[in-house]
């Protein structure tokens, strides 16, 4: 549209005027500033003259016109080619929603290009709110509820535990935990302020309008989801089908790697799961492989109540230094309302169970063999020995196998069943028949003359030696990853393993050798040809189930350290 204005002011005599066509151009150049106005400018210039302009709607503009309808849901839409990584809306977060200096809602990562250095693109993120939350779906205590009404997904505070399984299971590093608190929190896009009209922290201080809400279509995100992101190194979007829409009009986006891509950054270690994991696996062994050695030997019973005991104190331990990762633990009762769909609530259930059924056969064992009134009594549970027996072997079983799924849910590929599963099975007959061979010698140190049976030590250590190779064999496979021509996730944890992590895995593989091949047969020399005093063998037997837990503690330490992470593109590592 053009404009012709008459300077009346300046008309020469005669009446004649000056077009405007000869004088510069001053409403199109008006009206071109105002379009240029970013959402701070134009909230400035609405509101100089209001008396009271925070009682006004912010940022219409920035805001949907309707409310979600049913099969709709408000989302995040991020314009990459706006964003500058200034971090105002990290800032803005932080500030509204109160948050410590080590917790952030919301990130902004880049990426960038592998050969022209010139090539960059700072993406801002938080929470996704995705059709199908895998924060939800792990979570044992029900601390996620997805609103109907706007598709928010929103962590339930006062529910929470602080088990932190909901970030290890999202694919994005959402939720965050929180050490002061002791619980996870994240993003609920500022729901009480969407409820007025308002728009969340992170839209309104963006300067540049990166960041806008808009209502989606969950038909519209089941498409999108086939496709993928426009972000280039983020997690497939078929996990949870996120809801956030990323726009750039730059075709080289897609080109490009997170800033973070070549330089994998160790993961938390998280201690106490690293016990536990180890510990329930161990006492399990103890009742398969005293089982198994009965089995193959035809000496079932050998250890008497002993092996039992053992194995139910170990479990105890293990399932106590569960409750040392929890953020909140006089709640961990709460950890088996997520039955129905968390693998941790199945995972505590059946070692809840497992411990218990542990402990009764245990006390029946020791009824049954002691000669005292009280055993007298106890006398006719004995014929509910093997069904008891098995029960708990079940039970065992179920648990260890409940810990795999936990950590297959992730869809991290180091942690996939294929491998997590030969791995904590062997963890399992490894632990129980060096726990056990330790047992019989105690147990021989102790009580004199009750003997140890050379031919059953001997089927123990061969079942431990033959675990710990194949053991170290799986082990050893990830580092053959360092030749992968691509960057994948298994080279980048065969990295970390031979760079960061190197002292870890000498000791382990010291700890194996030492535990799993040298004291066993030590033990059956010793055994066998009666050179070694009862106080020799116990303190040998002893010091190779140390070696044998030192050296799967350790495995379990890169376990979780040595994990490549899903997640949304991260800054350049500091």
């Amino acid at each position: 549209m053009s404009y012709s204005l008459a300077i009346l002011d300046n008309a020469p005599l005669g009446g004649q005027v000056q077009e405007a066509s000869d004088t510069p151009d001053v409403i199109g150049s008006y009206l071109r500033e105002q379009a240029d106005l970013s959402a701070v400018e134009k909230f400035s210039q609405k509101h100089q003259d209001a008396v009271n302009p925070l009682q006004e709607p912010y940022y219409r503009d920035l805001l949907p016109i309707s409310k979600p309808a049913t099969g709709e849901q408000y989302a995040f839409e991020v314009d990459l080619d706006l964003c500058t990584g200034c971090k105002g809306c990290v800032t803005a977060c932080k500030s509204l929603n109160g948050l410590g200096d080590d917790e952030s809602w919301r990130d902004v990562g880049l990426i960038h290009g592998q050969r022209q250095a010139s090539a960059v693109q700072h993406v801002t993120t938080a929470c996704h709110h995705c059709l199908e939350p895998a924060c939800a779906s792990g979570c044992p205590v029900n601390a996620y509820v997805k609103l109907d009404e706007s598709g928010i997904v929103k962590h339930l505070d006062d529910q929470c535990i602080g088990c932190q399984y909901c970030t290890l299971t999202c694919p994005y590093d959402v939720p965050k935990f929180s050490k002061e608190l002791g619980i996870v929190r994240k993003c609920d896009m500022c729901v009480g302020r969407l409820e007025n009209s308002e728009a969340p922290a992170c839209v309104q201080a963006c300067p540049n309008e990166a960041i806008r809400i808009t209502v989606v279509s969950h038909e519209d995100v089941w498409a999108q989801a086939q496709a993928g992101m426009v972000v280039p190194g983020t997690p497939p979007s078929d996990i949870t089908f996120p809801t956030t829409h990323f726009k750039t009009g730059r075709t080289q986006v897609r080109e490009l790697v997170p800033a973070d891509y070549d330089q994998p950054q160790k993961e938390h270690g998280h201690a106490p799961l690293i016990v536990m994991l180890v510990l329930t696996q161990v006492a399990a062994g103890v009742f398969v492989t005293e089982f198994l050695s009965g089995w193959a030997t035809g000496l079932s019973g050998v250890l008497g109540f002993w092996g039992s005991a053992v194995g139910f104190g170990i479990c105890c331990l293990a399932l106590a230094a569960s409750i040392l990762h929890l953020g909140r633990p006089k709640y961990a009762y709460r950890a088996i309302l997520g039955l129905g769909h968390s693998w941790l609530s199945r995972e505590i259930l059946a070692f809840g169970l497992f411990v218990k059924a542990a402990g009764l056969l245990v006390f029946i064992k020791w009824a049954e063999n002691t000669p005292v009134q009280a055993g007298l009594t106890f006398k006719s549970f004995s014929k509910f020995l093997p069904a008891l027996e098995s029960v708990t072997i079940f039970l065992g079983i179920a648990g260890v196998f409940c810990s795999v799924m936990v950590y297959h849910v992730t869809r991290r590929i180091f942690w996939n069943a294929a491998r997590t599963l030969p791995k904590f099975t062997m963890t399992m007959v490894v632990g129980g028949a060096s726990c056990l061979m330790c047992t019989a010698c105690v147990r021989e140190f102790v009580c004199a003359g009750v003997g140890v049976a050379a031919q059953w030590v001997q089927v123990l250590a061969l079942l431990t030696s033959l675990t710990m190779l194949l053991k170290l064999g799986l082990e050893l496979e990830v580092l053959l990853h360092t030749r992968d021509k691509v960057n994948s996730s298994l080279k980048r944890t065969a990295v970390l393993h031979l760079d960061s992590m190197r002292g870890w895995c000498v000791a382990r593989l010291l700890c194996a050798v030492a535990g799993g091949f040298i004291t066993p047969w030590a033990l059956v020399h010793g055994v066998s040809n009666q050179l070694m005093s009862h106080g020799s063998l116990a303190l040998l037997a002893a010091a190779g189930f140390l070696l044998v837990l030192c050296g799967e503690l350790s495995e379990r330490y890169l376990f979780f350290r040595a994990v490549v992470a899903l997640k949304m593109p991260g800054g350049i590592p500091g």
